[in-house]
């Protein structure tokens, strides 16, 4: 599961924070844990922790662009733009 940092955040932000999981997907997560929006995490029982720890895991299964992939192409595009040698200059 990915590292909720923010425990008294309320959930939506939380979740809306974790790159590939936005404000829509996050809104359903929210939804499918009969949670409000605005929980804050450090009041969620330890049955809803593991729950949305399920649903994330199962997410990050079915959609792997979330989190540690998009940080990887990342990651991949900018050696590749140096390894082709482009100059992406920045015009003011």
């Amino acid at each position: 599961m990915p590292m909720i940092t923010k425990l008294n955040k309320s959930l939506f932000i939380n979740l809306s924070f974790i790159k590939g999981v936005g404000n829509k997907k996050a809104q359903k997560i929210c939804e499918s844990l009969g949670v409000s929006l605005n929980t804050p995490f450090e009041d969620l029982s330890t049955h809803k922790k593991d729950a949305l720890n399920a649903i994330l895991t199962g997410l990050k299964k079915s959609n792997p662009g979330t989190e540690e992939t998009l940080k990887k192409n990342i990651q991949l595009n900018i050696e590749r733009l140096i390894n082709n040698q482009s100059y992406r200059r920045k015009t003011t």
